[in-house]
């Protein structure tokens, strides 16, 4: 039998971004044999975020071309890194900022012996290459787990006891929220027994016991966790 997976907003996020942590994993979830759903609430995050992830890289390139522009030396890879981290972009501390020199040093086939003028010309190329990408995993994401589950019910006892432990309202008027995202897994828990809620949220996952216990939903699990015990 098939492990059926609700997804959170973080997952679907990891798939499109591949300087994330979790973008090799969630790879292997896409390509796994399993049944992948979602709701309303969490395609609601997933675009919030992409857009706001998405103008944050288009932020640091632009502010990592100005710098390129006043500087003058011969670049190596180090040196990129060292300049890209010290961007202030919300969003991007400095393991993704070497993540994304990472690929673009690969992607463009750079080396130390090249001017910053040539390291500019492939960071623009790179920005254009890595923004299509990105499109293209959102589109691969909105296909695969279309259509979102609608919860249909106030569920408020359920809501008071994860009150404190959970961030949000049981609100179906209002998109978004934690809350809102594991009151659909429940209700959806109560339609399939089996249901697993994979996260990487680390308060959803710090309270795992208590949402299980709470609700319908059967399991909550870290990606990673979900990767190392399907072997996969």
């Amino acid at each position: 039998m098939r492990d059926i997976l609700f997804l959170d907003n973080n997952i679907p996020i990891g798939f499109c971004f591949r300087q994330d942590p979790q973008h090799d994993f969630v790879v292997k979830i896409f390509n796994h044999n399993c049944e992948i759903k979602w709701s309303n609430n969490v395609l609601y995050e997933f675009k919030k975020v992409y857009k706001r992830k998405r103008n944050a890289f288009d932020d640091w390139i632009y502010n990592l071309i100005i710098e390129l522009n006043n500087t003058k030396n011969v670049m190596t890879e180090l040196q990129l890194v060292d300049i890209a981290s010290k961007l202030r972009i919300k969003g991007f501390n400095q393991i993704v900022c070497f993540k994304l020199i990472k690929l673009l040093w690969k992607e463009s086939s750079l080396n130390s012996s090249e001017h910053s003028k040539n390291i500019l010309e492939s960071i623009k190329n790179f920005k254009l290459s890595f923004n299509k990408g990105l499109s293209k995993s959102y589109s691969i994401c909105i296909k695969k787990l279309n259509p979102p589950f609608e919860r249909k019910n106030h569920y408020p006892l359920i809501a008071k006891q994860l009150k404190n432990k959970i961030d949000g309202y049981d609100d179906l008027t209002k998109l978004g929220s934690d809350m809102n995202i594991c009151l659909d897994a429940h209700e959806m828990g109560k339609q399939i027994n089996s249901l697993k809620f994979l996260t990487d949220d680390e308060k959803i996952i710090n309270h795992k016991i208590d949402i299980q216990s709470i609700t319908k939903i059967k399991k909550v699990i870290s990606l990673k966790e979900y990767v190392l015990l399907a072997n996969l």
